[in-house]
């Protein structure tokens, strides 16, 4: 055993060092075409003398082979608006000991179609067992041609004179694109974004936290899954310019059984880089077998969402707590012609007028649930009520959870929230009957409730009925509220009507541009935590300034809209000689696409004096040049005792936001490298395999 695990490290060491002059396709304007040979939509031509077998009936494979030996076999692949070829891969089904691929295909190239075809050399690998069918005489063999530059055709052709012995399983084509950086469209105004996930080559962007299977040890699919439960997996995608998304097919493998959609994926758009991410709803197709798999608890299953005219960004995120369950297996995005580009031009080059800032009221008269993002199933509506004539909703028992929840609009956030109810005098307890949440950031948070004026109802026949007016004590940047019923006497409390004010001015934290915040109060604060308290005069020093209640860490968060924080000043009021840099105090970034917070390092100004203190100084803290796409910073104070540590002042700079994500692209050199160590990672993998069976199938078998 020890003997295998120091080969098996070996192994991994040369197949890393060599790896390096092995380099896939480079990402910096590139695509790729994967024909799966499933039907004929990828090639520009083929000729009649073709078999198509969407599961061939020994190896599972779809393949197409020749039908006759007689007549010509080939297919042909144009490349479109001014785009090349660089690279062709072609796998083949073949019979082991019946094929010689120097003799059985051909493999040729032209710059137009005037030009002539001209045979290309191809490199083999040798051949490889079938996932599932390794006592089959049929094997899998790769064959690589590098295409000289401005190849604008290529044609395959199988020459083998017995035709049950051949079959070609997929191409895939590297692409250079051309000026236009477009695929030419299919039909006019419309073309499909594809991804097939066999790497990380095709997102704009993507997190860390991905395996990478360019065929998947049981299905033999090319996927990509979850590295750990930790961290976010994440892929985005930005619409060329010109363009936007209007709907989504993501195909999907999972383990049967063990993955619910509306828990374990989520799919989110934007409308412009100025917009929160929205949730998509997913529709889910039908479940199917994966005909090459070995391991039947794998299945296959499309998901779809129609987008909104102008969404120029998709992300997907998988969200399962056990990772083998669940992967992305292929992806195809609807782009169409913008009709109105972002920023206000029109697709005429003229200019929109700006909309007015202003509050946005959402009222709910509980009629129905048309204005509520969700809800439970435990409602009932009563329009009118037979006691008070009031169209309200009320629990149907008091046994299982009754909620519903509210969102704010893009670029908006819910500032106030008033509920009015309907209740049985002397069965209604606020405290105990009634809950409202919110969401602020990721996580939900109870709030208090203020009492309203109790009144009688006009009309009612029931004087014992009575209604009022609730006041949730809201935080700043709030994007969803949830209001729950937990009166266990279903008739004795209803909701009757619920106003929510939502502003889009900056007064919840969301700053528009360069500012300072003198922390009189958190008005301009994007977040806190529980233990942070202003003093508007410090009793102390006399200054305005923000600083913890108790011993524990606390910290303060400041966001931009539409813009990316270049640059920030914090003046902090320190207590001389209580004040240690590297334990007290620390500056932290994100961007909008991911949820990592990221610490970065600062340059601390000498100490100067406060007038009328010897006991409290001043020092700044600076950062110059902060991450690009920044769009959110947090000041961390960790002092373990409060009243040693205050921030006084934070001003920053803001500049042009970066790009669709926030995130600034890779150069191709570096995505070369990282598709790369995913292949290699990949090659590990499978040479673990080799040594031990499965995990992914041990679990799958055991569970």
């Amino acid at each position: 055993m020890k003997k295998l695990s120091k080969i098996f490290a070996i192994l991994i060491c040369l197949t890393l060092t060599l790896g390096v002059c092995v380099l896939p396709l480079s990402a910096e304007n590139n695509a790729q075409l994967h024909d799966d040979m499933t039907d004929w939509s990828k090639v520009s031509a083929h000729s009649e003398n073709w078999d198509m077998f969407a599961s061939h009936a020994e190896t599972g494979l779809s393949v197409i082979g020749r039908k006759n030996v007689t007549d010509e076999s080939s297919v042909t692949y144009t490349a479109k608006n001014g785009d090349t070829f660089k690279r062709v891969e072609i796998s083949l089904q073949v019979y082991s000991g019946f094929v010689s691929v120097s003799r059985d295909l051909k493999a040729e190239y032209r710059t137009d179609e005037k030009s002539e075809w001209k045979s290309l050399v191809m490199t083999e690998e040798g051949e490889e067992n079938i996932i599932g069918k390794e006592t089959l005489a049929f094997k899998l063999q790769k064959i690589y041609c590098e295409l000289p530059a401005d190849t604008a055709e290529i044609k395959i052709s199988l020459l083998n004179d017995v035709g049950w012995t051949l079959f070609i399983d997929s191409v895939i084509l590297d692409i250079k694109k051309g000026s236009s950086g477009e695929e030419e469209p299919d039909t006019p105004g419309e073309d499909i974004l594809t991804d097939d996930f066999s790497d990380l080559s095709k997102p704009d962007f993507k997190t860390d936290n991905f395996d990478v299977f360019p065929n998947h040890p049981e299905t033999g699919l090319s996927v990509i899954g979850r590295k750990t439960t930790d961290g976010e997996s994440s892929v985005a995608y930005n619409a060329p310019e010109g363009k936007y998304f209007s709907a989504v097919k993501l195909g999907v493998q999972k383990a049967e059984g063990y993955v619910l959609y509306s828990r374990d994926i989520r799919l989110e758009y934007k409308i412009s880089d100025k917009d929160e991410w929205v949730n998509a709803p997913l529709t889910e197709g039908e479940t199917k077998d994966i005909k090459s798999a070995a391991n039947p608890v794998f299945k296959t299953q499309e998901l779809s969402a129609a987008l909104p005219e102008n969404t120029r960004f998709v992300k997907i995120s998988l969200l399962n707590d056990v990772v083998w369950t669940l992967f992305l297996d292929e992806l195809g995005i609807t782009l169409k012609d913008v009709k109105v580009i972002d920023g206000g031009k029109t697709d005429d080059g003229g200019k929109k007028d700006e909309p007015e800032v202003k509050d946005i009221i959402l009222t709910d008269e509980f009629e129905n649930f048309s204005k509520v993002e969700s809800h439970t199933d435990n409602f009932e509506f009563h329009n009118p009520h037979p006691e008070t004539g009031l169209s309200v909703m009320g629990r149907g028992n008091g046994n299982t959870e009754s909620s519903v929840t509210y969102a704010a609009e893009n670029n908006a956030y819910i500032t106030s929230a008033k509920i009015g109810i309907q209740f049985y005098t002397g069965f209604f307890d606020a405290a105990r009957d009634i809950k409202v949440e919110v969401l602020v950031g990721k996580a939900w948070k109870t709030v208090n409730l203020l009492d309203g004026e109790i009144s009688d109802i006009s009309g009612s026949t029931n004087k014992n009925f009575k209604s009022t007016v609730l006041t949730a004590d809201l935080p700043a940047n709030v994007k969803k509220v949830k209001i729950s019923l937990l009166n266990d006497v279903a008739w004795t409390l209803f909701l009757d009507r619920a106003e929510f004010k939502m502003s889009r001015d900056g007064s919840s934290g969301i700053i528009y541009g360069d500012f300072t915040d003198e922390l009189s109060d958190f008005s301009k604060v994007y977040s806190h935590s529980d233990n942070m308290q202003a003093f508007a005069e410090h009793p102390e020093t006399g200054l305005s300034v923000a600083g913890k209640t108790d011993g524990e860490d606390g910290y303060i968060s400041y966001k931009v809209y539409d813009k990316e924080i270049t640059s920030v000043k914090i003046r902090l009021v320190i207590a001389d000689g209580y004040f240690d840099k590297a334990k007290h105090f620390s500056l932290q970034t994100k961007n909008a696409v991911s949820a990592a917070w990221k610490t970065v390092d600062y340059t601390l100004s000498a100490p100067t004096a406060i007038a009328g203190t010897e006991k409290f100084v001043i020092v700044t803290a600076t950062v110059d040049n902060l991450p690009v796409g920044t769009d959110e910073i947090k000041l961390n104070l960790t002092n373990d005792v409060a009243w040693t540590l205050f921030a006084d002042s934070v001003s920053y700079t803001t500049g042009k936001l970066t790009d669709i994500s926030l995130i600034p692209k890779t150069d191709g050199a570096q995505h070369t490298q990282e598709a790369c160590y995913a292949f290699f990672a990949s090659v590990a993998v499978l040479l673990f395999i080799g040594f031990r069976l499965s995990p992914y199938k041990r679990r799958a078998v055991q569970k």
